[in-house]
């Protein structure tokens, strides 16, 4: 797992495996998406999470990193570091 930032509360760092069930979870909630489009099912939200892992490594380190406590290394939310980034 690379980390690219951590701060005693928080770390930066790449998605993993483990990271699917918490995301489908942010995504699929209605008080976290209230400003997107759409609630993501399931497997919308593990399709995203592959399209953001590959443009991971075509944009060499650029896009949405995951969010998660230093405590528990559970990823909590996401973060953009990039200059620009469609959804």
């Amino acid at each position: 797992m690379v980390i690219i930032l951590k701060t005693p509360r928080l770390i930066l760092r790449e998605w993993r495996e483990a990271d699917r069930l918490p995301f489908y979870r942010l995504n699929s909630d209605p008080d976290v998406m209230r400003y997107f489009p759409h609630l993501l099912s399931n497997k919308q939200s593990d399709a995203f999470i592959e399209s953001i892992r590959k443009k991971f490594i075509q944009q060499q380190g650029w896009g949405l990193w995951a969010v998660g406590r230093a405590a528990s290394t559970e990823a909590i939310y996401w973060i953009c570091r990039t200059q620009y980034f469609r959804i």
